[in-house]
């Protein structure tokens, strides 16, 4: 919650001044209640003289993992994944309008992922995530097309179709990046090389699907929930928190109290690398105990119960989302490949 990254960050920032006075010479003397990361201690010396000040205007909500958002603070010696990319793709306040398309990255281990966004994104929500955006901002918050117009002449020249337009484009590409025929055949290559993009006939059909596709994931807060049966057990203590997934009964047990019912067994299909997106909400909300000494004993605060609710309807978000994805990646599987394929 805010007021834990709060006083994490408030726990940093003091630690860390302190240990300026002190100084970053001796490895001996470093207060190893914060990480110093190699870029941590790489970049100290350049706040050396002025430290570091708490500025509630950096705690910005990112999307964690797929489907799950968290606050992170905006400040590149706290973060080492923030970089000056975040400002590029939605501007110094991190807050402009944008899309846009992750894919995992060519060290990734896991099979091909892809999913759009449009706010800050971690560099695991999709594995070694690489983000391109439709657009880029200047430091002085001119937006710029992030597809030339090179691009856009070669699409409307292959189709000749002047009214094709660099959003279509970005449309076009999400479709061909989740097309089940496109995924396998080309499952060696998108491992190791960035995707590149057939010219399919019907651009139009393509475009329409991708950018229902853009809309469904990048804003799946937004989706109607799918009407899942909740049971209801009593129980003389607390719940306790399961989150466990039985896709043969197609049940979600929430914890000791509460089941969710009649998931659709297509809501398992839809996969980002080895977990369908139900998947990724239950491993994220989870209990766990934090390996760092100092968080556990000071900042474990996270407790199943005070989101449960929450993360009820977002399971019931992602399955309308899971479900749609399904459904609109079957009609991509059906649309005319390039004869040359």
């Amino acid at each position: 919650d805010v007021q834990t990254l709060k006083n994490k960050v408030q726990y940093f920032i003091e630690k860390f001044n302190q240990q300026l006075l002190i100084g970053l010479d001796d490895l001996e003397k470093l207060d190893y209640s914060i990480k110093w990361s190699r870029d941590l201690k790489r970049n100290a010396f350049s706040s050396a003289k002025t430290g570091l000040q708490y500025n509630p205007k950096l705690l910005v909500m990112s999307l964690w993992r797929p489907f799950m958002k968290k606050r992170f603070y905006a400040e590149f010696l706290v973060s080492d994944v923030f970089t000056k990319l975040h400002y590029a793709i939605h501007g110094q306040t991190l807050s402009q309008r944008n899309w846009i398309i992750n894919i995992s990255g060519g060290s990734a281990m896991k099979p091909f992922q892809v999913c759009s966004s449009n706010q800050p994104t971690d560099y695991e929500y999709v594995e070694k995530n690489q983000c391109l955006p439709l657009y880029t901002y200047s430091d002085d918050g001119t937006q710029h097309d992030n597809i030339t117009d090179w691009s856009l002449n070669y699409f409307q020249q292959q189709y000749h179709d002047a009214s094709i337009t660099k959003r279509a484009i970005f449309d076009y590409v999400y479709a061909v990046l989740h097309d089940p025929r496109y995924r396998e055949q080309f499952a060696l290559n998108l491992k190791s090389e960035f995707p590149r993009i057939p010219i399919h006939p019907d651009f139009w059909a393509w475009s329409r699907i991708g950018g229902e596709l853009v809309q469904l994931h990048a804003e799946f807060e937004t989706v109607q929930p799918w009407p899942l049966k909740r049971v209801e057990q009593e129980i003389k203590t607390l719940p306790k928190c399961r989150l466990k997934a039985n896709k043969t009964d197609g049940t979600i047990e929430i914890d000791s109290a509460t089941t969710l019912m009649e998931i659709p067994a297509v809501a398992w299909e839809y996969q980002l690398g080895t977990r369908s997106a139900l998947e990724w909400v239950l491993d994220q909300y989870k209990e766990r105990t934090p390996k760092d000494s100092t968080i556990r004993a000071q900042f474990n605060t996270y407790q199943f119960a005070d989101y449960k609710e929450q993360v009820i309807e977002l399971l019931a978000r992602v399955c309308r989302v899971s479900v749609a994805t399904v459904n609109k990646m079957q009609q991509l599987a059906q649309l005319t490949w390039l004869s040359t394929h």
